[in-house]
This record gives structure tokens, sequence and C-alpha cells, in this order.
């Protein structure tokens, strides 16, 4: 086995063939690294075919069970119905007048809804013209 020079006894012309064939691995390992890159991408882009296929199988079928409406998404993560939050939010505002976001928060939780976002809902509200605002933080009506 031949042993190799330190790099400080090899000579400019050594340096620079240990140079290229480290050039021409690094090139090599590249370029199986490019093809592997390549193949997973292919059976990824197959898969996720194979899976929107099943699952059009799927909502399909839902839609046929459910007399033809589509399988959308009508519920929050919360499993509360959509509009839900905005719709209780305004009949409270209506009926107890001006309200302060917190206090409306705290009920709307009392009642079991998920009023995380309450305060986004009442930005809605404000910019349909459904409440206003007379001072901050406080709501009423419109």
């Amino acid at each position: 086995m031949a042993r190799r020079k330190s790099v400080e006894n090899m000579s400019a012309e050594e340096l620079y063939e240990l140079a290229r064939e480290r050039e021409q691995q690094e090139a090599a390992q590249a370029d199986q690294s490019k093809e592997q890159i390549a193949e997973l991408k292919q059976q990824r882009k197959a898969l996720v075919a194979e899976h929107n296929k099943a699952l059009k199988v799927i909502d399909k079928e839902l839609t046929r069970l459910q007399g033809g409406k589509k399988a959308r998404g009508g519920k929050r993560r919360n499993g509360a119905p959509r509009g839900q939050l905005s719709t209780r939010a305004l009949e409270l505002v209506t009926k107890h007048g001006p309200i302060k976001g917190r206090d409306l928060k705290a009920r709307l939780e009392d009642e079991g809804l998920d009023a995380t976002y309450i305060a986004q809902v009442l930005a809605g509200m404000k910019k349909k013209g459904q409440v206003t605002s007379p001072s901050r933080g406080l709501y009423q009506a419109a």
C-alpha cells in the first residue's frame, strides 16, 4: 500500500492533481444525489396522484350519501358551525347594548364557544357596519 505524502511535502503539480481528483469525486457524488432526488420526486408525485384519486372516490361517495351536497368544511376545528361566533356576538351586543370586548368574550366562552378570535370577528363586523365602537374596546349594535 502506497503511503500518501503529507500536503506540506507535495509539489504544486501533485496538489493540483489531488484537487482535481477530489473535484471529480464531488461531482460524481452530486450527480448521484441528483438522480436520487429525481427518483424520490417521481415517487412522491405518483403517491400524491394515487392519494388524490382515492380522495376523489371518497368525496364522490360522500356526495352521493348526502343527497348531492358537496362534502365541504362547514364546521370549524372546534366543531362550531361557521358564522356562529359572529351571529351570537351580534345577538349579545344587540341585547346588552354597549359591551366591552372582554365581557363579550367571557359570555361567549360561558356558552361553550371558542372566542379566541373575537377581536378579529368584531373588527370584521365593524367593517361590515354591523357594530360600532364608541370608544376603544366598547362595542354596540349599529
